[in-house]
């Protein structure tokens, strides 16, 4: 390993809204030793925020007890990556279909821009099931980007 590479950082998650709090001190940790700016990690929290909330709210995750969702970090700034596992049922986000747009504040659904928003915040999505487990790849580029 180089000597100014990072060991991963990871974060293990219960299939709990609660838990969006420690998310969201990772993400606030992660961006200090990264040195990001306001701009990246409103995106990065975002979408790491919009991807475990899915996750808890759609998952079908019936073990609450466990540590069923990790996050980890796979690369620093400027081009920062995370991975999200999962237990939860197969779901690739990177084929969802985008919602219709409303024609009138009235016509539009709550809900449902959460996977749009993490497409255009950031550079790349990948997603694969590896045994039994879902595996997105969040890649952050230099603002701008």
């Amino acid at each position: 390993m180089a000597a100014d590479a990072k060991a991963p950082r990871r974060l293990d998650l219960r299939n709990d809204i609660a838990d969006l709090d420690r998310l969201s001190t990772f993400v606030q940790a992660i961006a200090e030793e990264e040195k990001l700016n306001s701009d990246q990690l409103f995106a990065v929290g975002l979408c790491l925020e919009e991807a475990v909330t899915n996750v808890i709210r759609h998952g079908g995750i019936e073990d609450e007890s466990g540590r069923p969702i990790s996050v980890t970090v796979l690369s620093g700034a400027p081009d920062l990556a995370f991975c999200l596992e999962d237990v939860g049922r197969p779901f690739d986000p990177t084929t969802a279909v985008p919602p219709p747009v409303a024609t009138s504040l009235e016509d539009a659904p709550v809900g449902g821009l959460g996977i749009p928003l993490m497409r255009k915040m950031t550079c790349d999505m990948s997603y694969e099931r590896r045994d039994g487990r879902n595996r997105l790849i969040l890649r952050f580029g230099p603002v701008g980007s």
